[in-house]
């Protein structure tokens, strides 16, 4: 098989970015929905909306494999592998049409060497099986409208059905799939015999979906069943995804849809939408019933993403690259073909652009590099904050860059230590009354509020108040409102204790030390630790205000021997809520330092580390 120039040259485009991909994943996990997702397939239990039961149950070996780690064998065997056999999937897709091997090579690397792509290939995330089942259906419906073989028309069935119990928006692509085998072949798709295999089809892999108020019936507490799905009214709720119909928008279309067309430049380059409607002239020449097919599914992917408003958007844009890709593709063969081709000098004019293209390549993937720094300190955050708590002890969290990690901290790395974490704005919605049944059937040791307190805004006093053997600790995100209760910086967390105060307690979210890499004008911190070898790097030492742009901070190193590394007050860089500063090489000294932030209105909070 691989004398085959073709398979050569379909191997070289999966194997390629696998190789990139594999050495970018981070052993420790990063910010973002991978945690969640890891601790669900980890321990059989069910993730946020719509439950992706297809990702959970195949991520469920990679994450006990003995070596490395569980981040890393998911990551590689979910998002690595299924976003390199993608860029193979479109090697194929555009060889159908007789593109040359190296112009299909390089629409092949161009997905998978994008910004966007790159990102979500390194992570633990659905989107990549999503996007190989879109190319995997498509290629499908190409091969069955070339070739009529009723085999194909149950694949690309097959893979939209299997896309349905991984992500939803594999919906959009059910009605292209139909138009595209009704025009290509009636006869064969509206018939008994079709409809019975595609309805079994269908049947099977709705039948992974049972999986979900399973694992719900099952669920002892090893981490979050999310909806609890049980019931026929919760399970739809869940799979269907309402509780994120608040972001749906139609007035945003326009701004959303600018926002799309503007990501394909930064993942690709300007222009590239020009060369895919070359490519859209080109199909319409070879396939025009193909083409009605991918036109309607981008139509109706275009109005989902135009009028949802979700902070991840961008996470969704991937899986419109791959038509879009397909289209540049050819849109640059033909291009070559028609205008040098016609004498040997302009061949070698061809050939030399397709030596560009390739560098173009390469730039690709220099300025996605960076994104192996990127969310670097998810692990170091919670595992510094769970070897810091004193067990039996709840964590409030908020937002996902808290509760996911210590998610996966408190059921998966460290389940022994008896630390609960409590999402605080999840806990107080109304909407979230399985959240606090979860916890009052999973750990009935802790002596939980009623549903009325909940609602009311006061169920952490009633915590405080009603668990005194148990250490309560708080990452905020907010100030410290609770009368009576004082939060205590202990670093990236707060311990919280009795106090007088009667008034809201203003916090800077987080203070930690890292080390940290440059890559343009952005700083990325990673390596957060509590030891550092002495002139291996400069250390930062990192505050993180949150809602406060306008905080100026007073920084003080203090070192063995009183040595003290001072700096001038000063603001927040723009655009950010973090402020950072350096301890030089040259003031390093081996023993114990502590370092001081001290701003207006805040109380004076410290990180300590250790240079050997």
């Amino acid at each position: 098989m691989l004398k085959s120039p073709e398979n050569r040259w379909r191997i070289l485009a999966v194997t390629v970015p696998l190789i990139f991909f594999s050495a970018l994943i981070r052993l420790d996990f990063t910010f973002g929905d991978g945690p969640e997702l890891l601790t669900a397939a980890y321990n059989l239990c069910g993730p946020h909306p719509s439950g992706y039961p297809l990702f959970t149950l195949l991520g469920f070996i990679p994450s006990h494999l003995p070596w490395l780690t569980p981040f890393y064998n998911m990551a590689w065997t979910l998002s690595a592998l299924p976003t390199a056999l993608t860029a193979g999937l479109i090697f194929m897709i555009v060889r159908r049409f007789q593109v040359r091997e190296p112009v299909a090579l390089l629409g092949a690397w161009a997905w998978a060497f994008s910004h966007g792509v790159v990102y979500l290939a390194t992570r633990i995330e659905v989107y990549a099986l999503h996007c190989m089942l879109l190319a995997g259906a498509l290629l499908a419906m190409i091969r069955f409208a070339q070739d009529k073989r009723f085999k194909d028309a149950w694949i690309a069935v097959l893979c939209v059905c299997l896309g349905l119990t991984n992500h939803l928006t594999s919906a959009l692509m059910i009605l292209p799939v139909i138009l595209t085998l009704v025009l290509v072949d009636k006869k064969q798709i509206l018939t008994v015999k079709a409809a019975g295999v595609f309805s079994g089809i269908a049947a099977a892999c709705a039948a992974i979906y049972l999986y979900l108020p399973l694992q719900a019936m099952m669920n002892t507490g090893q981490c979050v069943s999310w909806n609890d799905p049980q019931t026929l009214e919760r399970f739809i709720f869940h799979v269907t995804g309402q509780e994120y119909s608040i972001f749906r928008n139609t007035s945003k279309l326009a701004s959303n849809l600018n926002k799309f067309a503007l990501s394909i430049d930064r993942s690709f380059m300007p222009g590239m939408l020009l060369v895919a409607i070359l490519g859209v002239w080109e199909m319409a020449m070879k396939s025009w019933k193909v083409l009605a097919g991918i036109a309607l599914f981008m139509v109706l992917y275009l109005a989902y993403i135009g009028t949802y408003s979700i902070n991840d958007i961008s996470t969704y844009y991937t899986m419109a690259y791959v038509p879009i890709v397909v289209l540049a593709t050819l849109g640059f063969e033909w291009f070559l073909t028609v205008r040098f081709l016609d004498t040997p000098k302009q061949q070698s004019l061809a050939l030399v652009m397709i030596m560009v293209g390739f560098g173009w390549l390469v730039g690709l993937g220099y300025r996605a590099y960076p994104n192996t720094y990127r969310e670097a300190i998810a692990q170091d955050m919670s595992t510094q904050v769970m070897n810091d708590i004193e067990g039996p002890a709840l964590i409030f969290t908020s937002v996902d860059g808290h509760s996911f990690p210590m998610w996966y901290q408190a059921f998966v790395a460290q389940p022994n230590k008896g630390v609960i974490p409590v999402d605080a704005v999840m806990f107080g919605l109304k909407n979230k009354g399985w959240y606090r049944e979860w916890f009052r059937r999973s750990f009935p040791q802790i002596n939980w509020p009623p549903d009325d307190i909940a609602l009311s805004g006061r169920w952490q006093k009633y915590l405080l108040d009603n668990n005194p053997d148990v250490n309560i600790y708080a990452m905020l995100n907010s100030p410290w409102r609770v009368p009576g209760y004082q939060a205590v910086s202990h670093g990236w967390h707060f311990k919280i204790e009795k106090g007088t105060s009667e008034k809201a307690q203003n916090n800077n979210a987080h203070i930690y030390s890292a080390t940290g890499k440059n890559w343009g004008n952005t700083t990325y911190f990673l390596n957060s630790q509590l030891e550092y070898k002495v002139k291996d790097d400069r250390i930062a030492c990192v505050a993180e205000w949150r809602q406060n742009q306008a905080m100026v901070g007073d920084w003080t190193f203090y070192g063995p021997n009183g040595k003290t590394v001072t700096f001038k007050p000063h603001p927040l860089p723009a655009k950010t809520d973090m402020s950072w500063e350096w301890l030089e090489i040259a003031d390093q000294e081996p023993g114990e330092w502590r370092c001081e932030v001290k701003a207006e209105g805040q109380p004076t909070t410290e990180t300590h580390f250790t240079l050997k």
